[in-house]
């Protein structure tokens, strides 16, 4: 594991800071230009994706007999891209800026447990080389709680290992309106993985953090992301894995 904590500090010297540029260009947009201006900057962000063409994630990895230009997409409806049309889900946005195969296995409704149940099938079916990891907000829905959530995210992160498949795990989108009510639950289970990506030295999406709790990238139900806030989920994947 000390290899790849190696090869992530590697991949931050090079191209991605351009592309951090564009993507905090793409957040201070939704203030100051509105959606007109978003599909033009997503073009534009499409482009700076098609100049690299391998994850540096990937480098010295032994990925068995694993695909490394296999991405599965594993999570709940978040994952899914529930209320929207399938071409603008994250997994969708991600593989167009990849160039890669980015398949959905997006379950809505799943709690963590059942991403532990799915995992190793999951891995066995697509051997894929990357396994990007978003579960939990139905865990504290349904008032499982963090600790079994967190619990069931390092199983599911230890099985990508264990298959020498590679683990990208993201904290959570925020919450509004209706169901602000689980924000505080977010806010620990978001600390959690931190914390445990850390531990394992496994690869971090900070969702979090890119959607700074903006309501203005939440459908109306105050759970499930718009475009534009798919939009940013695939931008922040793509910070971190190619």
């Amino acid at each position: 594991m000390k290899k790849i904590k190696k090869q992530k500090n590697k991949f931050r010297s090079g191209n991605i800071y351009k592309f951090d540029f564009m993507r905090r260009l793409f957040r201070r947009s939704l203030g100051k230009m509105g959606c007109a201006f978003v599909p033009v900057l997503l073009f534009a962000l499409l482009l700076t994706g098609c100049e690299s063409s391998t994850s540096h994630l990937a480098d010295g990895h032994d990925f068995g007999d694993n695909n490394p230009i296999v991405y599965v997409a594993f999570g709940d409806s978040i994952t899914y891209g529930t209320g929207i049309s399938g071409q603008y889900s994250y997994p969708t946005v991600l593989a167009s800026m990849m160039m890669r195969s980015v398949i959905n296995y997006g379950m809505p409704g799943a709690e963590s447990f059942v991403g532990a149940s799915k995992v190793h099938q999951v891995l066995r079916d697509y051997k894929p080389g990357f396994l990007l990891i978003l579960f939990g907000v139905n865990d504290l829905i349904m008032g499982y709680g963090e600790e079994e959530a967190i619990g069931n995210l390092h199983y599911i992160c230890q099985a990508a290992i264990d298959n020498k498949t590679i683990p990208v795990i993201a904290t959570l989108t925020p919450v509004a309106r209706e169901h602000r009510i689980w924000a505080s639950g977010v806010d620990r289970l978001n600390a959690l993985i931190r914390q445990m990506a850390s531990d394992m030295n496994v690869a971090l999406v900070d969702l979090d953090a890119a959607f700074n709790w903006n309501p203005e990238l939440l459908q109306g139900d105050g759970l499930h992301p718009n475009a534009l806030g798919y939009n940013l989920m695939a931008v922040t994947f793509y910070d971190v894995v190619n």
